[in-house]
């Protein structure tokens, strides 16, 4: 918990991986503790939804806007409100977001680290997984 009040937002990037999957997990053991503020993923729109109709964020986001839009589509049909953006913008939004308290960065390559580290300098918690190297 952040204050002993309210659970600690998460922004998961990558949520359909097995690192975000397993985050995912971890968060829906502890609900007291912890809440979904955004999922991000780079092409799985049906595990993304899935996740969606679970965790119920405030934010999606997809890499590409097609597959934006359609998780979009899918969503309202589902009867959800969940707000979608893409590209590394909708990256960077919701991982920069002052509501969020921490982020896990369950992705790879440069552009989407970039994204992470300038969360990383106004973050409570920032985690990167280091299952690869990245150089």
């Amino acid at each position: 918990m952040t204050d002993g009040k309210r659970p600690m937002r998460v922004t998961v990037l990558g949520s359909t991986g097995s690192i975000g999957s397993n985050t995912l997990d971890v968060i829906a053991r502890h609900p007291e503790r912890f809440e979904v503020h955004a999922l991000a993923a780079a092409q799985q729109v049906d595990v993304l939804l899935a996740q969606c109709v679970r965790f119920k964020p405030r934010f999606a986001v997809m890499a590409q806007p097609e597959a934006a839009r359609e998780l979009a589509d899918k969503l309202e049909s589902a009867g959800l409100s969940t707000q979608v953006l893409s590209g590394p913008a909708g990256m960077d939004e919701v991982s920069s977001a002052p509501e969020v308290d921490a982020v896990m960065a369950a992705i790879v390559g440069p552009r989407d680290c970039r994204l992470a580290w300038r969360r990383h300098a106004q973050a409570n918690a920032c985690c990167w997984p280091t299952r690869r190297r990245w150089w």
